[in-house]
């Protein structure tokens, strides 16, 4: 890659949602780690609004909790245009989250070029908790693996491998 991209991260989840807290509570370590270049945006996980944010950038990355089956805390790195993304503990009250938002904009033909999921898998999602331990242990890590790809993308170079 040799071009510079507008990059957009956005960091997805309920704050009083249990381990669904993750990606919002990866924000603020993101923040502290990004060029001024990259813009960071914060959601709920309304699929309306993920559509929106996903519009615009040539370049997002998501940090949101995942249910992948993996232990608690594990991290994942996933390439929405080549692989599967898993529903997220995010969705709305509707059931519609951040794997709906990704199909319905494909199918609108709304995607960036780039658009890559950054999970922890999380285990408890209970009304009125924040994340376990092994989830809140994870989040320096995971901020820092989004923030150095963010950084890559936006100075034109390629991403940090995982």
């Amino acid at each position: 890659m040799s071009r510079r991209l507008r990059v957009r991260v956005v960091a997805v989840g309920h704050p009083w949602r249990g381990d669904d807290a993750a990606g919002r509570m990866a924000a603020p370590l993101v923040r502290a780690l990004l060029p001024p270049a990259v813009e960071l945006a914060e959601t709920d996980g309304s699929m309306v609004e993920l559509l929106e944010l996903l519009r615009g950038p040539d370049a997002v990355l998501v940090i949101d909790c995942v249910r992948g089956g993996g232990p608690p805390g594990a991290r994942v790195r996933i390439d929405a245009h080549r692989e599967a993304v898993p529903h997220s503990t995010s969705a709305s009250s509707h059931g519609l989250g951040l794997a709906e938002a990704i199909a319905l904009g494909r199918a609108l033909g709304g995607l960036p070029e780039v658009l890559v999921l950054h999970g922890v898998e999380g285990v408890s999602f209970e009304l009125g908790q924040g994340p376990g331990r092994e989830v809140a242990e994870a989040l320096p890590a995971l901020a820092a693996a989004v923030a150095a790809e963010a950084a890559a993308l936006a100075a034109g170079a390629a991403p940090p491998p995982g």
